[in-house]
C-alpha cells in the first residue's frame, strides 16, 4: 500500500471517529438537576445541584447554582465560599462562613435537601 492511500484511509478514519464522538456527546442523557430549599436571613435559599452517583454509589456534584434573598453584600461572598466548599469536598460536610451564619445554615439545609434527592 502506498503512502497516499494510507494517508487517505487515516484521514477518513479520523473523520468517522470524530463524527462518532460528536454523535455520542449529543445523545448522552443530561446530568439531572436536584433542588433543595433552606431558610436564609431574609427568605428562602434555593440550591440546585447537578449531580449523579457513580458505580460505587459515591456522589459526584458537577455544578451548584444558588438563588437567595439575603443581603448581597454579606450573603454573596458567603454563597461563593459555600459553593466552592461543596464542589471541593463533594458533599455536605462544609463549614459555615463567619459573619453569615443564617445564610450558611440555610445553604447547608438546602444542600442537604437537594443531596437527599440524588438517586
Amino acid at each position: 500500500m502506498d503512502k497516499n492511500k494510507l494517508r487517505a484511509y487515516l484521514i477518513v478514519g479520523f473523520i468517522i471517529f470524530g463524527f462518532g464522538g460528536i454523535v455520542y456527546e449529543n445523545t448522552k442523557p443530561p446530568v439531572p438537576t436536584y433542588e433543595g430549599v433552606g431558610d436564609g436571613y431574609n427568605g428562602d435559599i434555593l440550591v440546585k445541584i447537578q449531580a449523579k452517583k457513580n458505580k460505587n454509589n459515591e456522589l459526584r456534584i458537577l455544578n451548584v447554582d444558588v438563588k437567595h434573598e439575603d443581603t448581597e453584600a454579606i450573603a454573596g461572598p458567603a454563597i461563593g465560599e459555600l459553593k466552592s466548599q461543596t464542589l471541593l469536598k463533594q458533599g455536605k460536610d462544609i463549614e459555615e462562613v463567619a459573619g453569615a451564619t443564617y445564610t450558611s445554615e440555610g445553604y447547608k439545609d438546602a444542600l442537604n435537601d437537594a443531596i437527599s434527592k440524588v438517586k
